[in-house]
């Protein structure tokens, strides 16, 4: 029973990260680098030990997991920074126009 829940826990954390990858990110503006493009998306926590936990021991398996997703974040491809805005805000074309001039 647990090994079919955890099969099933993994069918829906995998659905979650292919939609969330693939559901159309537009162009964003850093505002710490001045970057323009799509973002990256940040997961904090280790891959490694989220595999590990699931293998020993369940319950903390689930919570690291959902810790991991939780947590996650889009950040800016050159410099790391959360600090985006769209690049069709005011602020972005008040921004860029200052760069331009």
């Amino acid at each position: 029973m647990a090994l079919l829940l955890t099969i099933a826990f993994f069918a829906v954390v995998l659905t979650f990260y292919a939609w969330r990858g693939h559901h159309g990110t537009s162009d964003r503006l850093c505002v710490v680098c001045g970057t323009v493009g799509r973002p990256t998306t940040v997961t904090r926590g280790s891959i490694g030990v989220e595999i590990i936990m699931w293998l020993m021991f369940i319950v903390p398996g689930v919570i690291y997991s959902i810790w991991r997703l939780t947590t996650r974040r889009e950040a800016c491809r050159a410099c790391g920074s959360d600090q985006l805005i769209p690049v069709q805000s005011p602020r972005a074309q008040e921004i860029l126009r200052s760069r331009n001039t």
